[in-house]
């Protein structure tokens, strides 16, 4: 007899059609009615010519971001590949659904997703304090996953990415969090610290490519005689962007 599937929150199931492409289903929230059946709230994959696994939905579309379907459609002739907590992108339209379908529970459910990010964010400022900042970052991550206005986790990431000398990521993170808090001076002030960061480390390139192209007109007017006044000229032009300071 085959194994009945009771699907969850958060897992990823498949089904390959009789024309050979695969359906894709992820399970946001599973809610069981008074009757004792069950509603899964499911996330629609648009189907795939070849059997995915989890790794390969991150960069795939959306057929539907959320349609209710009775849990026991699921219990046969569907494979289980992986499991992975919704985030709050994904829920929005559940969400959505909620919000007008069970004020009471949506109420509930956010109060219970605003409560696991604090968590989350909690778990993070305290491995960032014992030095552990990838435990801090997976943290905060998870904390932004579940509540992407607590702008708190989305500085404390960038402060983490800056101190490890990604200032591009960290510029995109302070750029962010200030859409949420635009009156933080601090994290104004960091946004201008990563464009500095980011203007040194160009200026730096670009010294390089200068010297680079100064050894090269120098090099060329003695190879090249004939066109030493091109080279000269060149030569010039490096020596004045040099004194402009650049």
């Amino acid at each position: 007899m085959p194994q009945i599937l009771q699907v969850k929150r958060g897992d990823i199931i498949v089904q390959k059609q009789d024309y050979g492409f695969w359906s894709v289903i992820k399970i946001l929230e599973v809610d069981v009615r008074r009757d004792g059946t069950r509603t899964a709230h499911c996330l629609v994959y648009d189907e795939l010519p070849v059997r995915p696994d989890v790794a390969a939905l991150q960069n795939a579309d959306f057929l539907a971001a959320h349609s209710p379907t009775d849990a026991a459609d699921f219990e046969y002739h569907w494979e289980l590949i992986g499991n992975e907590p919704p985030s709050m992108d994904e829920l929005e339209r559940y969400h959505s659904y909620l919000e007008q379908t069970d004020p009471a529970k949506y109420k509930s459910v956010m109060r219970k997703c605003a409560q696991a990010a604090k968590d989350h964010f909690c778990l993070g400022y305290e491995a960032e304090q014992k030095g552990d900042k990838d435990a801090a970052v997976a943290e905060y991550t998870k904390a932004i996953d579940l509540w992407p206005s607590l702008y708190q986790a989305v500085n404390n990431r960038a402060v983490i990415y800056m101190e490890r000398g990604d200032y591009e990521l960290a510029l995109r993170e302070f750029e962010i969090a200030l859409k949420i808090q635009p009156d933080n001076g601090v994290m104004f002030y960091s946004k201008g610290e990563c464009c500095l960061r980011i203007g040194e480390k160009l200026a730096e390139k670009a010294r390089a490519k200068l010297d680079k192209s100064a050894e090269i007109f120098a090099e060329g007017r003695t190879r090249f005689p004939e066109q030493r006044e091109y080279f000269e000229e060149s030569l010039k032009k490096v020596e004045a962007i040099r004194r402009d300071g650049i």
